[in-house]
């Protein structure tokens, strides 16, 4: 994996903790950034790798 592609899959991993923690907490906007972060994120990972990201809903079901 390149290092750009290493960036993403950093923040990605980033975002997530955030968006678990943000639930935890109950901050529904928190949460909400965080899972657009994410999805952004993620088309930008596809559009750099051809590969299907993971879906959200694998990612945070509370939010969906």
């Amino acid at each position: 994996m390149g290092d750009f592609l290493q960036e993403i899959q950093d923040r990605i991993d980033a975002a997530r903790e955030s968006l678990a923690q943000a639930e935890r907490d109950g901050d529904e906007y928190l949460a909400s950034i965080r899972l657009g972060e994410i999805e952004s994120l993620q088309r930008l990972e596809q559009e750099n790798t051809g590969e299907l990201p993971v879906m959200l809903d694998d990612v945070a079901p509370a939010c969906s």
